[in-house]
């Protein structure tokens, strides 16, 4: 039994994983909250975060596995993202790993590489709470990695439910971002791609398997961009398919990674259930 615990600025996600059996629970705990304007992890932030993670420590360790730990933008960028880490390891006994971007953007991509052909050439996408990274390689090699200062919590910290200043804020961003060499897939992997995957499809009960290999067309994401701005929370709630806690940002997200599938130049994204955590794995040699 493999188990690994992956730290993200929106949410945190426990994967337990055994031969081919693989089983990922979720919390949404926002440690991003606020980062973009203070510099720092609030308390809050810090303490429900570290609550949902000795919970997921405890849970793999009962399962017979001594979890990884790994952590992304919200704690690298951080002033205080060491004191949190040594907040987990008081409560836990754990140790997390910070990545770097280069090597958060390269666990997605092994990820994604897993489960889809990459012969060809595969970028991937991966929009996180507070970063976005970008990957393009082929035959399991990156030939090319960034990670942007763009996620779901971010753009909804800094432009609210305002899509005129959330669509400026992406095209800043992305008019800065070097070319990304072409590939024959774009692959979309985390939270933000599999939750408007679950909506497309409108699942009363989200199913992995239906999601995974799902095709969000770039008009789909345009119209779905288009439809979740102009809807209430409550009723963004309501959608089948939608995980409620991610309701406020999701316009947001469907913006992004409309104007990321664009911008690359391809006519859609394939959504991959298998994501960083797996990549992690695979970058660990496990």
């Amino acid at each position: 039994m493999k188990a690994v615990i992956d730290i993200g600025s929106n949410s945190v996600r426990l994967m337990l994983k055994e031969g081919s059996s693989v089983r990922k629970t979720l919390e949404t705990t926002r440690l991003s909250q606020g980062l973009d304007g203070s510099g720092k992890l609030l308390p809050e932030a810090m303490e429900r975060t570290a609550r949902a993670i000795a919970d997921f420590v405890r849970q793999a360790r009962e399962a017979g596995a001594d979890p990884l730990l790994f952590a992304t933008e919200a704690v690298r960028k951080a002033e205080n993202g060491g004191d949190f880490c040594e907040l987990v390891r008081a409560r836990t006994g754990a140790r997390i790993e910070v990545l770097t971007g280069e090597q958060e953007a390269l666990c997605g991509y092994l990820g994604g590489a897993a489960a889809f052909s990459d012969a060809e050439g595969l970028c991937t996408v991966d929009i996180g709470g507070a970063s976005t990274e970008l990957t393009s390689g082929r035959n399991g090699r990156p030939v090319f990695l960034t990670s942007l200062p763009l996620g779901v919590v971010r753009l909804a910290d800094a432009c609210g439910r305002d899509r005129k200043r959330t669509e400026a804020r992406i095209a800043d961003e992305l008019a800065r971002c070097e070319k990304v060499p072409p590939a024959a897939r774009l692959l979309a992997v985390g939270g933000t791609a599999t939750t408007l995957a679950a909506v497309d499809l409108a699942l009363p009960v989200y199913d992995p398997k239906r999601v995974h290999g799902h095709f969000l067309s770039l008009p789909a994401l345009k119209a779905w961009a288009d439809r979740l701005f102009s809807l209430e929370i409550g009723d963004i709630k309501a959608l089948p398919g939608m995980e409620p806690k991610r309701a406020d940002v999701i316009a947001g997200g469907a913006a992004l990674l409309a104007a990321v599938t664009e911008f690359l130049g391809f006519e859609g994204c394939t959504v991959s259930e298998s994501d960083n955590m797996e990549g992690y794995l695979l970058l660990k040699g496990l």
